[in-house]
Formats: structure tokens, sequence, C-alpha cells
């Protein structure tokens, strides 16, 4: 009697074990591998390729069968070097549930073809470079995606993208039309709640760029305090900030314009404000008459001689793009001397003669507000020019003729 209870639990136990691997077997991953493979053809056939599956391949035996089998044909995976369009290969397998019995059809493909392409990012910013690794490429056969360009290789609003697969003489493509490209002049304005964190970071950024025109609005006490000690005869002129009241109002902004834009290929929402360029200079220019060559209401001959400096700063902008935020300003630095002789005839609004000396400097530096302030070499010149005006309505200028141009401090 224990003998039959234990044949039938025998049974039902092999019995639950085969329905559990049968319903294994008629799931994605079959015991014989793939249904159908692709593999490239090459021109001497000597392209192989693996086809069955070492799952479920335990105390089990198998036989496969088809044209050109070069692997061991007794084993779960077997390889084959198919020469026809389509190879048929079947298997055998042999296990406690029984026999089963399968088929893989093995064809080849003289070309590769693009089957899908998926972009990996949201968006890129205009002028951004594109590289095919920023894709999923699927191809049939598989696997190759790495053989794949793109055109064109930077993002440009509103143009698709060709992705390429040039091979064994066939061509294949691929166009993508719905890549996001945002551009920061976009005239497109968005309804949106800025966050205030990100409006304290952006006064952060003006502040710094306040301070530093702060300090070179000090360039003014240099003349101011030569000036006074030079005579009648020197007439000292100021133009632009005026106080700090003044450079404060010149940070006033406009209203800023929202728009859509993309900070590490993620899109956010972005503004833009701007200020207009703000400059400030000081000079000092002096005539002094030469003695027994100069005479009350005749005219005369007078050394003249002068000197500026100023900043110039702007125009301001400001891109605001979550992590992305850049704020740039334009710094000018100029500098300027001059000496030389004039004549009058009556006084200078009758018959007036220049000759000049003068020499001049500049310098400038596209400042990203944060970064370290790095000034580029200096231009430096020195020539000969100068001016005649007669009846203070017609001027005729001759120069400058340059006799020292180089740069300094490079």
């Amino acid at each position: 009697m224990n003998t039959i209870k234990s044949i039938i639990t025998v049974f039902f136990a092999l019995m639950l074990f085969c329905s559990a691997q049968a319903q294994q077997n008629n799931g994605s991953n079959h015991w014989w591998g793939k249904d159908t493979v692709k593999v490239e053809k090459f021109a001497d056939n000597s392209q192989v390729v693996e086809i069955g599956s070492m799952e479920d391949s335990q105390d089990k035996s198998y036989e496969w069968s088809g044209p050109n089998i070069v692997g061991d044909p007794k084993k779960p995976v077997v390889t084959v070097n198919p020469r026809e369009m389509e190879n048929e290969y079947n298997v055998r397998r042999v296990s406690k549930c029984g026999v089963e019995e399968a088929r893989v059809l093995v064809t080849l493909i003289d070309s590769i073809t693009i089957v899908n392409v998926t972009p990996l990012y949201q968006c890129y910013t205009e002028g951004e470079p594109i590289k095919p690794e920023d894709f999923i490429i699927e191809t049939s056969p598989e696997g190759y995606g790495n053989k794949a360009t793109v055109w064109p290789d930077v993002a440009h609003e509103g143009q698709p993208v060709v992705l390429t697969i040039r091979y064994n003489g066939h061509t294949s493509d691929y166009t993508v039309d719905n890549l996001k490209v945002f551009n920061d002049n976009s005239s497109s304005d968005v309804s949106v709640d800025t966050d205030p964190n990100e409006l304290t970071q952006i006064k952060d950024k003006i502040q710094k760029a306040r301070d530093l025109l702060l300090q070179a609005q000090e360039v003014s006490g240099l003349i101011e305090s030569i000036s006074p000690d030079a005579g009648p005869g020197c007439k000292p002129s100021f133009t632009g900030f005026g106080s700090s009241d003044g450079v404060e109002s010149g940070f006033s902004m406009l209203a800023p314009k929202f728009f859509r834009a993309c900070c590490n290929h993620d899109s956010v929402t972005a503004f833009q404000v701007f200020s207009p360029t703000m400059t400030f200079s000081a000079n000092i220019d002096c005539q002094f008459p030469i003695p027994n060559l100069s005479f009350p209401y005749v005219g005369g001959v007078y050394v003249i001689f002068g000197a500026g400096m100023g900043v110039t700063a702007g125009p301001i902008s400001v891109v605001f793009r979550g992590k992305c935020s850049d704020m740039f300003i334009e710094f000018k630095l100029f500098a300027s001397a001059y000496g030389g002789v004039r004549v009058l005839v009556i006084n200078d609004k009758f018959f007036k003669a220049d000759l000049k000396l003068q020499g001049e400097a500049n310098t400038s530096v596209l400042w990203k507000v944060g970064d370290e302030l790095r000034w580029g070499g200096v231009n430096f010149s020195v020539g000969i020019g100068g001016e005649i005006t007669l009846f203070s309505l017609a001027t005729e200028k001759f120069g400058p003729f340059n006799i020292i141009e180089t740069t300094l401090f490079k």
C-alpha cells in the first residue's frame, strides 16, 4: 500500500514539474532561444552565429540539425555558419518530461537598417553639439548603432536631425523630428511664478557688478586731485556715473522676458534682462602761452597738453536658466595723453591750428560675474596728428600717423 502511495506522489510531482516547465516554455524565454535570428552577410560567407539557450538546460540532452553546424550539435547552444538567405535549424530535447522539438530560422541580411531612434535628452540649447551617443539607436541586425553619424552636429531650432549608417554599400537614414531646441533669444513669453531664491541669486550677481563699477569710479579721484594745482590754464571735465546713486540707478533693469530654455538637457523656464552701457571718463586739457610768441587780442603760439582716462561697463546681459544662469559684463579701460603746440590768429574762433604727439592705450574683458577677472593685453599706440579750424565752421583733420603700435602685457 505504501509503495502505491509513493508511486502516486512521484507521479503527481512529476506532472506538476512538467506543467511548470511547459508554462515557462510558452513564455518569452524559449528553451531553444529565439524563433528568428538575423545575421549580417559577409562577402566570403564567413558569418557565424550562436543559436539556442543555456536556460533550463540541466539534466537534458539536445540534438541540433541543419546546414553548416560548426559547433557541437549535442549542446543547448550551437554555433552555425548560415550561407543561404534563409536557414532552418531544428532542435530535439529529451528530458524527464519527454521529447520536445523546436525550430529556429536564421536569416542573412546584406545591409544594416536603423529600426528606431530614441533621444536620451529632453532638449538642447541653440548651437549645442549633438552626438550619436545622445541617442539609443536600434538596428537590424542588432548591435550596429555605434556606426551611425548625425547631421547636423549642432542643434538648430526647428531643424530635424538625421542619423545615418553607411555600410557594405548600403545607406540607412532615420529622421528625428521632435528634438526640442531652445534659443535664448526666443520671443515667446510664458506666464510663470519665479522662485524667490532665484531672484536672490540675480540680486547677488548684480551687487558684485555694482561694487566693481564703484571701484572703477575711484579713477576720478586721481584727476580731481591734480586738476586744482594745474592752474587757470587747465580745464578738467567728467562724464558718466557722477555719484554712487547714479551707479545704482544705472542698474535699473527692464522687465524680464520669459521663455523656455535648456539647462543640462532639461527643459526649464528662463528669463533675460538687460542693462544699458555705463561710462565714466575724466579728462584734463591745458593751454599755456609761449612768452614773446603770444599777444593779447592778436593770437600767438601756445603749449598744449592733456590726459584722460575712463571705464566703460556694459551692456549687461543676465540670462537666468536655473543652474545654468550666467551674467556677463563687458569692461573697457582706456587712457590717453597728448602734447604739442597750438597757433591762434585773433582767437580760437577765427583761426586755430594744432599739432599733437599723442598716445593711447586700451584694454577690455568680457567678465562672467563670479569668475576671476582677467584682463587681456593692452593695445598701445603713439602717433602724430592735428587739425585746422577756420571761423569755427570748417575743420580739417590729419592723422594720426602712428609711430608706435604694439600690444603690452600679453
